[in-house]
């Protein structure tokens, strides 16, 4: 898994709610072994403010635009390369690689630099769980802001608590029966969202019984923007 990909670890109810919607309201990546060396070589020369090595790095993307201008390529004409030009494009290729693991590499630093910043704010506000707690933090001087968003409890259901609760009738009114073409092949009872929604919106109450059946799960993913 990559350096990025590892830091690459609702609504009230209204006419467009969801099942999920109420829920929430109730309550390694494949890249080969040579490209994360390369990639864990860059991080490194970065935190260490490794002088040469950053110059070798810029001393071969500095390169790139005259290689595009060089290795010219028509789009409206396209014809076989030869030898000395899939070699060019090779050697482009690879350089672009390193610019795109340098620019994956520095995003994912700033990314955790700024995910740390939002999160000892928080910490200083008293805000509970702060690391998982969304943020922004606004950059006058470009007129734009950091924002860290997601992180949310995602609300979880308890199928059969709720089947209690409602009772044999009305958990009737609210599931489907789905034939599973397995061996053996059998039948199972699921909540119907829809007719689950048409039976809050008819009867309200039914909600406190629902909110009685939600567990927390797991957190939606968080994301980093600027805005």
């Amino acid at each position: 898994m990559t350096t990025t990909d590892q830091f690459k670890i609702l609504e009230e109810l209204d006419a467009d709610a969801t099942l999920q919607s109420i829920l929430d309201y109730a309550v390694e990546s494949t890249a080969p072994a040579t490209g994360k060396a390369r990639s864990e070589e860059i991080q490194k020369a970065i935190s260490a403010l490794d002088g040469k090595k950053l110059m070798e790095i810029q001393d071969r993307l500095s390169t790139i635009v005259g290689q595009i201008l060089e290795n010219h390529i028509d789009t409206d004409n396209l014809q076989p390369c030869t030898d000395e030009q899939l070699h060019h494009l090779m050697v482009e290729l690879l350089d672009q690689k390193d610019l795109k693991r340098l620019i994956d590499v520095r995003y994912s630093m700033i990314r955790l630099q700024i995910f740390h910043h939002i999160t000892e704010m928080h910490r200083a506000k008293g805000v509970p769980d702060p690391e998982w707690a969304p943020g922004e933090v606004f950059v006058p001087e470009v007129g734009k802001k950091f924002t860290r968003e997601g992180g949310r409890i995602k609300g979880q259901l308890d199928q059969e608590a709720l089947a209690e609760a409602l009772g044999p009738e009305r958990w009737k009114q609210v599931t489907t029966d789905r034939h599973i073409p397995a061996v053996p092949a059998h039948t199972v009872t699921e909540l119907d969202e829809q007719k689950f929604l048409a039976l809050v919106k008819s009867d309200p109450s039914v909600m406190e019984l629902f909110g009685g059946c939600v567990r927390p799960g797991g957190r939606t993913t968080q994301s980093f923007h600027t805005r």
